[in-house]
């Protein structure tokens, strides 16, 4: 490994430090661990770092689990293993009585979570596959009860049951999967509630609570951005239940990605990012602007937006963001599809289109390669 990689390396960790961002911990690869360590190792031997120094670096990174042959074999046989026991259920549910009913349910969901529970020690993957049985059975009994006892009125709170059930299960074992398919069922709670029984939940941020104490205790990144993507989520539904115009939705959010994008740890970063690439997109529409519908004046304050939002891309490309690069040919595209889409053949407007998005993406791969980019804001 040369010594010049190393200290391209290093200078990295440093300028990180030297900006203040925080060094929560990360997953890399095998590789990239391994090479972090070489290159801090180099430097402490050459006393160019200090060891604490180095260890406070190699300790906020961790090897990511590369591709698990068994993990992913696992979760297939729990997959097919849940939809049989699923199958068997429904296909004599008929022939059962009331008592046997619960009974079989019941037995099936302690069966599963118990088995997953007392291997988790020896066999962790094995372990997982049994309780994501266990999830799904648990969501299965609970639409199965309902109609055991006609509990219709309930049926907008299923999804809210089955995945407030699984809370604990998730706060227990940290496992991702459980984590985000727990958020899915919590997100079809809330489009449910607000468009078929037209009743948002606004105690639905609460939500967020337990996702943000798994984060406070463990600092895992993918816990805070499960978290954060439910709060835009409902904090959209609830815009739309204000009965706000689209306008007023589209700045909101807007000024929000421009808030987020400027934190120092990566989830806020990220989402502000996406928050700025659909919002500032949207923000160039002139339907959005022409709130009178007083015809095609009401555009100019949308391509006057869209100029101050190019300009502002332009200046964080300037700073070695590449997420403004994509927000950047996203913009050429929606401007160069208006433009030419209806006057230009076909081919013309694909060729011409292509060719544009391969000058870009040269011109940025060689800003890159001299070291003009980056993937700091």
């Amino acid at each position: 490994m040369g010594i010049v990689k190393i200290d391209k390396a290093l200078r990295v960790f440093f300028l990180l430090h030297e900006r203040g961002c925080t060094m929560d911990i990360k997953s890399v690869t095998t590789r990239q661990y391994a090479f972090l360590k070489s290159a801090l190792t180099h430097w402490v031997s050459n006393q160019q770092l200090s060891q604490e120094k180095a260890d406070e670096l190699i300790s906020s990174y961790e090897p990511s689990k590369a591709f698990n042959f068994i993990r992913v074999l696992t979760a297939i046989g729990s997959l097919l293993l849940g939809f049989g026991v699923l199958s068997f259920i429904a296909s004599n549910w008929e022939y059962m009585a009331r008592p046997l009913k619960l009974f079989v349910i019941i037995g099936f969901l302690v069966a599963f979570n118990l088995a997953g529970y007392f291997l988790k020690e020896n066999y962790p993957k094995t372990s997982s596959a049994l309780l994501y049985v266990g999830a799904l059975i648990y969501g299965a009994g609970i639409f199965l009860i309902e109609q055991m006892f006609h509990l219709s009125s309930a049926e907008q709170y299923s999804f809210f049951i089955w995945a407030t059930g699984l809370i604990p299960l998730m706060l227990l074992t940290r496992d991702r999967v459980i984590s985000a398919f727990t958020l899915v069922l919590y997100m079809i709670w809330l489009v449910t509630s607000t468009f078929e029984f037209n009743q948002f939940p606004w105690y639905g941020f609460l939500v967020c609570l337990p996702y943000y104490a798994l984060w406070l205790r463990h600092k895992e990144q993918g816990i805070l951005f499960l978290a954060n993507t439910f709060g835009l989520f409902w904090l959209f539904f609830g815009a739309l239940d204000l009965d706000l115009q689209g306008l007023w939705i589209a700045l909101i959010f807007f000024a929000l990605g421009l808030f987020q994008v400027y934190q120092k740890q990566i989830t806020p970063y990220i989402h502000g990012n996406i928050l700025l690439g659909v919002a500032g997109l949207s923000l160039t529409s002139p339907v959005l602007w022409d709130l009178s519908e007083r015809g095609i004046e009401y555009s100019i304050p949308a391509i006057g937006f869209a100029i101050l939002f190019g300009l502002y891309l332009l200046r964080r490309i300037h700073k070695g963001s590449l997420f403004s690069i994509v927000l950047v040919c996203a913009l050429i595209v929606r401007y160069y599809v208006d433009l030419t889409y209806d006057f230009l053949p076909k081919s013309i407007f694909f060729i011409i289109g292509g060719l544009i998005l391969l000058g870009f993406g040269y011109s940025f791969e060689r800003k890159r390669r001299k070291g003009g980019l980056n993937n700091e804001q």
